[in-house]
């Protein structure tokens, strides 16, 4: 299975949310071009800035619980978005990457 016939691209505005805390896990997003802000629980401050060549939102799909922060577009974005049942069989393919991302995680 290849990764890159499962991705679909998706645009973002500055301001726009493109995960909300809360929400399960239905999606993870990687970033191709532009800048998003990881923000804290209580949506006060900024985390973490990602930028081209990041990926965010993986967690949600591996652990199947509740994003635990937002995260928002700080430029304009292109994302390519990688649903979850395409994830878990790209995982079933190469469960090699769970343990990476299990790691990065922890």
């Amino acid at each position: 299975m290849c990764i890159c016939t499962k991705l679909r691209p998706h645009i973002y505005l500055p301001n726009d949310y493109i995960i909300y805390k809360d929400d399960i896990g239905e999606e993870m997003y990687f970033i191709i071009e532009g800048v998003v802000n990881i923000l804290s629980p209580d949506n006060n401050s900024i985390l973490k800035r990602l930028t081209k060549g990041d990926y965010v939102g993986e967690l949600a799909l591996l652990t199947e619980n509740r994003r635990i922060c937002s995260v928002v577009a700080f430029t304009h974005c292109l994302m390519s978005v990688l649903s979850k049942s395409d994830f878990d069989k790209i995982l079933e393919s190469f469960p090699e990457i769970r343990t990476i991302l299990n790691q990065e995680g922890s």
